[in-house]
């Protein structure tokens, strides 16, 4: 794990600080879904082979903050809702205006799945609007998918719109 994520510390502003230090990392080459730092947080969640790796990247920030690897779960949104619904592990779940700092932010597609991405949020600007920082994301200022963008960066995001927040997953001890 050391080598996969560094120095560690403890709570929100841990796993945020780590976050912001891997703001630029990419897959390699681009749209692998794999490659350098990025298999290393695949391979930390309990994959072996390529994978979309929000979670993957989610999971690498909660650790440098102290929080237990989510390996065998985290790399699926549904499963991080489930297990933040349920209090698994002193996960807990809150609704599309309550995020803060450190939360995972869930994402939605009207019609989609339950969730098909996670960020963290740096910054909560007001009940629908914060600012986050995403993995296998397209940064803001560029253009492409925002759940499939194969980097690390920072984003806007709301509550609102055909890709938005549906609630957040708070990490124990947040």
């Amino acid at each position: 794990i050391k080598k996969a994520i560094g120095k560690t510390g403890k709570g929100p502003d841990a796993a945020v600080k780590f976050a912001i230090s891997q703001i630029g990392t990419r897959e390699i080459p681009f749209g692998s879904n794999w490659g350098g730092k990025v298999q290393q947080w695949i391979r930390l969640t309990g994959y072996t082979t390529p994978v979309p790796w929000c979670g993957c990247f989610v999971n690498a920030c909660c650790i440098a903050a102290g929080v237990p690897n989510g390996k065998g779960w985290i790399g699926y949104t549904p499963a991080i809702i489930q297990h933040a619904r349920n209090g698994t592990g002193g996960w807990k779940w809150v609704g599309p205006t309550k995020g803060s700092r450190g939360y995972l932010a869930l994402f939605d597609t009207p019609g989609g799945d339950p969730a098909v991405h996670v960020e963290m949020v740096e910054v909560r600007r007001s009940d629908s609007s914060y600012g986050c920082i995403g993995g296998n994301t397209t940064p803001k200022g560029m253009s492409g998918s925002a759940a499939n963008g194969g980097a690390v960066g920072r984003t806007d995001r709301s509550t609102g719109g055909n890709f938005r927040i549906v609630g957040f997953a708070v990490p124990p001890g947040f």
